[in-house]
């Protein structure tokens, strides 16, 4: 649905347009589809200015043809089948994106980049977030659900840190700082010092096997281990307040 192959392309586009996409987009370069060599994940190859030198035009006539092939590709994409979409949003990749969106905010200056990691965690600290239990695993379209889980809680306090971090906002800090405690309280395993993947007296989801016995997460697969997530989150914590 969201790929394309150059042949594809052929056909739809006239020369210019396909030669403004191809260069735009990166089209037979890299993000290939491991499975099909031919199709492309669409990313941003070269910007404008140089995508209209190497076709000789004007910036805002490689506008035009972008725009145009754009719209041409949208269309084509709606007769696709439409994959399945999830809906819901995710307190731990929403705290992980917020913070580098906010990183990327304070090194670079675009207020933009804040905006987006301010709205991100705003949504979940009033939708999500209660003091007792920490983030909720999902935001729904019907409301939070699943708490509880360790993951969550570390992913997004330490993107709330970066983000006070790049905005100066004090309750950023107080909420991080609060969510490090409640997963010192409820998820600490009982045997050497690490923090298991879920709190029992918080946890409300699937139960599946022996969910009660404790299991800590160490393994950075796909993302950092909810452990070494905690670790960095504390250590950048007693920097902002030290």
């Amino acid at each position: 649905y969201f790929t394309w192959s150059r042949s594809e392309l052929k056909h739809l586009l006239g020369p210019d347009e396909l030669k403004a996409i191809s260069w735009r987009y990166g089209i037979g370069s890299e993000g290939r589809m491991p499975h099909d060599p031919e199709r492309n994940v669409l990313y941003r190859l070269l910007p404008l200015t140089e995508v209209a030198a190497t076709l000789g035009r004007k910036p805002e006539e490689a506008q035009d043809l972008l725009l145009k092939a754009e719209a041409k590709m949208r269309r084509a994409r709606e007769g696709r089948p439409t994959p399945a979409v999830d809906p819901a949003l995710y307190a731990s990749l929403n705290g992980i994106l917020a913070g580098n969106l906010a990183l990327a905010g304070r090194l670079t200056g675009q207020k933009m980049l804040l905006e987006r990691a301010r709205a991100a965690v705003d949504r979940f600290l009033d939708e999500a977030y209660e003091p007792s239990r920490g983030v909720a695993h999902q935001l729904t379209p019907d409301g939070p659900r699943i708490w509880g889980l360790l993951e969550d809680q570390v992913s997004f306090a330490g993107g709330l840190l970066k983000v006070a971090e790049a905005t100066q906002e004090d309750r950023y800090l107080r909420t991080a700082g609060k969510i490090l405690e409640l997963a010192q309280e409820a998820y600490l395993s009982p045997t050497d010092g690490l923090l298991r993947d879920l709190a029992p007296s918080l946890y409300d989801g699937p139960k599946v096997g022996n969910w009660e016995l404790p299991n800590v997460p160490l393994e950075d697969t796909p993302h950092l281990s909810p452990n070494a997530a905690a670790a960095l989150a504390w250590e950048h914590l007693e920097a902002l307040t030290s």
